[in-house]
Formats: C-alpha cells, structure tokens, sequence
C-alpha cells in the first residue's frame, strides 16, 4: 500500500479546538448541586487558548480563558447551575460556545436541555412480599418514582386493564404472578414467566450457584453478588435480542429482553416462596444483601426511565429519537432549530419516533393543537466526535500490523487550456450571430 496525504500539515498544521464532551449531571446526589461538564479537544500542534461562553436560555451565565494542550490534548471544564435548580418548571435551553473561529466551526457550539424532573409511576403487584415493598420504599426511590402497591386481585379490576391499555405506567413489577394483559410499558417479572411463548423455562434448578454477572449493563450497575446465593430457580430462554445478566451454571437465571418496544426483565428465581399456612421462606439471601437496594433504584432509573434532575440525554445526528410525552396525545409536534415543524401521532405505547433530528441544535416537543400548544420538553442533539474535530493529516498509517509512511510527493499535473479557447469561440460565434441578425454592415 502506498499512503499520499492530501492536506497542508507539511506547510501549515491544521489548527482547531472542538467541544468533544457536554452534558449535565442528572443525580443530584450529595450536596444536591447541578453541575455542567464539558470537554474541548486541540487538533493543532501548539498549545492554545480560548475563551469559552456558558449560555442559559441566551444568559450569558459564565465565561473563562482556558489552554488547550497541543497535539490532541484535552482541557475539562466544570460550571455550576445550581441556582438554577429552585422553581425549574419549564425547560431552559444551555448552550456552550467557543470564541475564536477556526478551521472547523461545527464543533464550536454544543447543546443541551434542563428539562424539568420527571417522576416515574411503578405498579408493583405483590402478595406481601415484604422484603420487595421495602427495597421500593426507600427515600431515594421516592425521590425517582411515585410507587402503587397491590395484590394479585389488582390485575383482574378495570382500573389496571384502563391504565395499562392507556400507558399510565412506566413499569410494573409482577411478583410471582402474570397479567392476563401487558401493560404498554416495561415490566420486571419475579419467579414467572411472561404470558406468551416467547420466555420458556429450559431447566429447572435445585440450587443455582452464580458464575456469571454482566456488569456493564445499566441494571447491574453497582450490583454486586459474589456473595449471593440461590435456591429454587429455572434457567431462561428468550425472544431474540434477550440479553443475559446473571447466569449460573446451567444457564441464565435473570435477563431482559425486547418486546413490542419495551422491555421485559425477567428474574428466574422467586425472592421468597409462599407456604401453604401463610408463611414465607427465603429462597434467596439476595434481599438482604446490599446490593439489592442499589438494584431497585437500577430498575427505576433504566426500566422506569426516572430521573432526579430530568438532564434530556445528547443524541447523535441522523439518529432516531423516542419521545414520551407526559400525558398521552393524541397529536405531538415536535420543532427544529430551523423552524420546520413535524405533527406525528403517538404510538400504542403513547410514545413518537422522531427520525428528522439530522441537524445540531435544539429540538422543542409541544403538545395540544393550536393556539393552545405548549412546549412540554425539548432535546439536544450534538455531533460530540473526537474523530469528526481531528483534522490532522496524518504523517503515517497503521494498517494492521504494517506502518505505512506518507509519500508526500509531487505529482505533474497536465494543464488544458481547450476551455479558454472554446470560451473565446463562443464569443467570436455570438457576436458574428448578433451582427448577422442586426443587418450591421461594417
């Protein structure tokens, strides 16, 4: 293989600093502050400095000088918006720019949304499992999710088949029971089954020792059950795209998979079994771990999609986004940077796919019709790449195992001139044409 560069790094090294890196932290763990981050990113090869502007809804709410090593280096920025916290009842648009202009000014600008917080509803259908009431019960699960307890008897009233149907709630939890209706939402299931072919129970288990935990899903974050051991269980088997969390070794004993556009948790193991007298008995000492508190809150965050400070996440150009509006519409328009308007119709789940969020900016979600439409929430979508801000030509390539050096060479190039002289045809021909037709005699 042989490389050519095509570029100006051997005369003049490209020079751009781009904002690789801008969200807003959404826990508001601690002291309760809302903090900003940001990452800038320095193609060129000298160190540089910049100034930086922190914009809120078009407030100028900070501005700083910073240096950005050369050469790739990164720079880290933290601002502070917690005074804007108190009485946040409509979305406020931030905004971070870079000052000085440069070879490439797409990456000069980012974009992200405070929306307001948003409170989940739970439904969680137990006989008296009181080690599951408590985990749900928690304050920081309070501050998440406004949590509904019921029995069984709850899947067979009017109200629940009402509420299911109309996507009332965003999860539900079915301990040891299943409902003859799916409710549109995501749903977690404790020692059964989901109605349906689409789970089976390959193998049942005496005991289910654990070797496996797949820590890098968002539901087993900081979960940790080294010490967790299972009694009765069953190994699972799921609709295409179910993804294994914890497995033991004869197969897996809790995974989520897709349906229908939600999300179906299955845990293969009951927390406890229910006796004949009234009595229960641990079948696992998972409840009493304290991991299981932090994987309440896991379900509430992912499957519930709860959040403390509703920090709307960043989404990538050309990508499609799913919307879910507070209440259900029968009509959501949703508005972007340009001011082109798109009505689109809820699906069963009361959820909308947006698919035309191709540019970078800010995009505002309004319900109602009319002059009655409001603004309910609005989303950013940045093109945040380290590769797209990189504008250096490379003066070598790695391509597998070989080092491919530049040839930077110069290549003759033949130069025509048949344009020139066509052109001046063209105006010997026209002008002999208008003399001809103006009975000009010279």
């Amino acid at each position: 293989p042989e490389y050519r560069p095509v570029g100006s790094q051997f005369v003049e090294p490209t020079k751009n600093i781009g904002i690789v890196g801008f969200a807003i932290n959404d826990q508001l763990e601690g002291s309760g502050q809302v903090q900003v981050f940001a990452r800038l990113m320095n193609s060129g090869l000298e160190d540089k400095k910049v100034g930086v502007s922190l914009y809120v809804e078009e407030e100028l709410v900070d501005a700083r000088n910073v240096e950005v090593r050369g050469g790739l280096g990164y720079t880290s920025l933290t601002f502070d918006l917690t005074t804007f916290l108190p009485g946040l009842e409509e979305a406020q648009k931030v905004r971070l720019e870079i000052d000085e202009k440069d070879a490439y000014m797409q990456d000069n600008v980012a974009y992200c949304v405070l929306n307001p917080p948003r409170t989940a509803n739970v439904l969680v259908v137990t006989d008296s499992n009181e080690y599951l009431e408590f985990a749900m019960s928690t304050k920081a699960v309070a501050k998440l999710a406004n949590v509904q307890f019921e029995d069984r008897d709850f899947l067979k009233d009017k109200v629940y088949k009402e509420r299911a149907t109309l996507g009332y709630y965003d999860l539900v939890i079915f301990d040891q029971c299943f409902p003859e209706l799916m409710p549109h939402c995501n749903t977690v299931f404790f020692g059964e089954l989901p109605q349906g072919d689409r789970w089976t129970a390959v193998e049942k288990m005496d005991q289910a020792p654990i070797v496996d935990v797949e820590v890098s899903h968002p539901l087993m974050f900081d979960v940790l059950m080294g010490s967790v051991h299972v009694l009765n269980s069953v190994a699972l088997k799921g609709p295409q795209g179910t993804q294994t969390l914890v497995e033991s070794t004869k197969g897996p004993i809790m995974a989520v998979g897709p349906r229908e556009g939600f999300e179906d948790l299955v845990v293969g193991f009951p927390l406890v079994e229910y006796m004949e007298d009234g009595g229960i008995e641990m079948n696992t000492n998972w409840p009493k771990d304290p991991s299981f508190p932090f994987f309440a809150q896991n379900l509430i965050y992912y499957m519930a999609g709860a959040t403390k400070l509703n920090a709307a996440r960043n989404n990538i150009p050309g990508e499609v986004v799913k919307i879910k509006p507070k209440f259900s519409e029968e009509v959501v328009t949703v508005k972007s940077p340009s001011g082109q308007k798109v009505k689109l119709t809820p699906r069963s789940d009361s959820t909308v796919l947006y698919s035309q969020a191709d540019k970078s900016g800010i995009y505002e979600v309004s319900t109602g019709t009319g002059d009655d439409q409001t603004v309910e929430q609005m989303f950013a979508v940045n093109l945040l790449d380290r590769l797209e801000s990189d504008l250096t030509v490379r003066d070598k390539l790695d391509l597998g195992y070989e080092e491919v050096k530049a040839a930077a060479v110069a290549v003759p190039l033949r130069k025509d001139f048949w344009t020139a002289i066509c052109l001046l045809a063209l105006i010997i021909i026209s002008i002999e044409w208008y003399i001809y037709n103006k009975r000009i005699f010279i």
